[in-house]
């Protein structure tokens, strides 16, 4: 009968050790996951912080780009007006020329 009962708590706290320690290795895992999730969440944040950053030079360099076409664009147009106006120039000194010839 003594036996028994020495049976009987013995199985009662290992069954309890067991309870613990399977209870400590969930609190264990869960921790593990939490700080993973908080990793990859840190991880997806520089991530997002690069890209956004890569996004914003590649603004400026579109802008500055922008402006310099328009610039361009502009030189352009205004050379086109000096190259017709030279060629009126040109066409006025030649007509005056054969006129003064003949």
């Amino acid at each position: 009968e003594l036996k028994e009962k020495a049976d009987v708590l013995f199985r009662q706290v290992e069954a309890e050790r067991r309870g613990r320690v399977e209870s400590e290795a969930g609190r264990v895992r869960e921790e593990s996951q939490r700080a993973a999730a908080d990793e990859g969440r840190s991880r997806a944040e520089e991530e997002r912080g690069a890209a956004e950053e890569r996004a914003n030079v590649w603004l400026v360099e579109n802008a500055t780009l922008s402006a310099r076409v328009e610039s361009l664009s502009s030189q352009m147009e205004d050379l086109r007006k000096l190259k017709g106006d030279a060629e009126s120039e040109l066409g006025y000194a030649t007509i005056g020329k054969s006129g003064v010839e003949a």
